[in-house]
C-alpha cells in the first residue's frame, strides 16, 4: 500500500508470495465471518521479534551475527538493503493483542503494530552501539540479497487496538535490539563485552502456577499426554529419557480467562 501509516481500512498491495497468501488468509476470515457469522478476528500483525524469530530473518541474522563476531566465529556480516524501514514490534505482546481480539464482545479486524518505524541501518547501528564496534567495520553489502519487489517502509496505526482492545506496546525499539542481542550473545557463550560466560547447570524445566495470560493460579488438566524428553532428535531423545530428563506434558486450562496451555515451562537454552 501506499498508504502511511497503514491501518485496516489500507489497500493490501502484497510484493511477495507469501504476502499473496496472507491476504487470501485475511479475506478467507472476513468472507466466513460475514457469510456464516463465525467468531474469526484477523490480526494484521506487523513485525513482531523475539529471541524465537528464525534465523535468516534480518534482525536475528544482525544479532546472532555480532554475537559470532565477539566469539571470533565470524567476521562478515552479509546483508542486503539497509534503508528498508520496518515497524518492529515485541511477539510476546503481539500474542496478547491477538488474546484481547478473542476476548473482544464481537469479531473484527485489527492492526498490530507499534506506530514506529526504523530502517534496517538503525537497528544495526544500535545493536553494534551495545557491544562497542563499527557496524561498517564488519557489515558488507551483497546486491544478490535485495529483494526483487521491496516494501520501502512499512508503519502501522494501532488506534483501534487501543481505543477498542485496551492494548498498547511497552517494548520499545531500542529494549527489542538489546533483548534479541543479550539472548544471541547467550546463546553462543558471550556477554556483549565479548567475554565468555561461565556455563550454567542446565535446568531442565519446572511447572507452571500461573496463567501465562491473566496469572490466575486456578489451572483446570484437560489433556495428559505423559512424559517426554526434550529434544527434536529421536536417539538424542532416548539418551535424555535414559537420564531422566523427560518432563509431563500437560494441557491445562485456566479457570479464569479460559487460556489452554502447556502444564510446563521448558527451558528455552536447551
Amino acid at each position: 500500500t501506499t498508504e502511511f501509516p497503514q491501518k485496516e481500512t489500507s489497500p493490501f498491495r502484497p510484493q511477495s508470495p507469501y504476502g499473496i497468501a496472507k491476504v487470501f488468509a485475511d479475506q478467507i476470515c472476513r468472507n466466513y465471518r460475514d457469510s456464516y457469522g463465525m467468531f474469526i478476528c484477523s490480526g494484521i500483525l506487523f513485525n513482531h521479534e523475539s529471541p524465537r524469530r528464525g534465523e535468516n530473518f534480518v534482525t536475528r541474522k544482525i544479532t546472532l551475527g555480532i554475537a559470532n563476531i565477539l566469539a571470533g566465529k565470524q567476521k562478515k556480516i552479509y546483508l542486503g538493503n539497509l534503508s528498508a524501514k520496518r515497524d518492529w514490534g515485541y511477539a510476546p505482546e503481539y500474542a496478547e493483542a491477538m488474546w484481547r481480539m478473542l476476548q473482544h464482545e464481537k469479531p473484527d479486524d485489527y492492526v498490530v503494530a507499534t506506530g514506529e518505524t526504523h530502517s534496517v541501518q538503525e537497528f544495526l547501528e544500535e545493536a553494534f552501539r551495545l557491544v562497542g564496534l563499527n557496524w561498517r567495520d564488519h557489515v558488507e553489502i551483497k546486491s544478490e540479497l535485495f529483494r526483487p519487489s521491496e516494501i520501502d517502509i512499512l508503519q502501522g496505526d494501532n488506534t483501534k487496538a487501543r481505543i477498542q482492545l485496551g492494548w498498547e506496546p511497552k517494548v520499545k525499539f531500542k529494549d527489542i535490539v538489546r533483548i534479541l542481542l543479550e539472548e544471541d550473545c547467550k546463546k553462543v557463550g558471550v556477554s556483549l563485552t565479548g567475554e565468555p560466560l561461565q556455563k550454567k547447570e542446565i535446568v531442565f524445566g519446572k511447572p507452571v502456577t500461573a496463567c501465562h495470560m491473566c496469572k490466575g493460579k486456578n489451572l483446570s488438566l484437560v489433556l495428559d499426554l505423559g512424559h517426554h524428553p526434550h529434544s527434536d532428535d529421536f536417539m538424542e531423545s532416548e539418551r535424555l529419557q535414559k537420564e531422566e530428563h523427560a518432563f509431563p506434558l500437560r494441557l491445562v486450562s485456566c479457570d479464569d480467562c479460559g487460556l489452554l496451555q502447556i502444564d510446563y515451562l521448558v527451558n528455552p537454552d536447551i
